[in-house]
């Protein structure tokens, strides 16, 4: 079955702790946590009763939100 629809994530600060607050309020675990780079951190794929996908991110302490947000031409108000 192909996906279909939008998956978004949420920063988190501890990964694991959301993670078992998730799984308690019903969600399945469809991924589990991994690490594609040092500078990226910790990502997860949960789904939610009603099977909505979201991504749970715990950035690295290397992530520097100021740098990533001139590389995206991000803006603060």
């Amino acid at each position: 079955v192909e996906h279909v629809g939008t998956t978004f994530a949420v920063m988190v600060e501890d990964l694991d702790a959301a993670l078992r607050r998730a799984v308690e309020h019903g969600a399945k675990i469809k991924v589990p946590p991994v690490r594609p780079s040092a500078r990226a951190g910790y990502l997860a794929e949960i789904e939610d009763p009603e099977g909505n996908s979201m991504m749970l991110w715990e950035p690295s302490p290397a992530w520097e939100p100021d740098e990533w947000a001139k590389r995206i031409g991000y803006q603060r108000k």
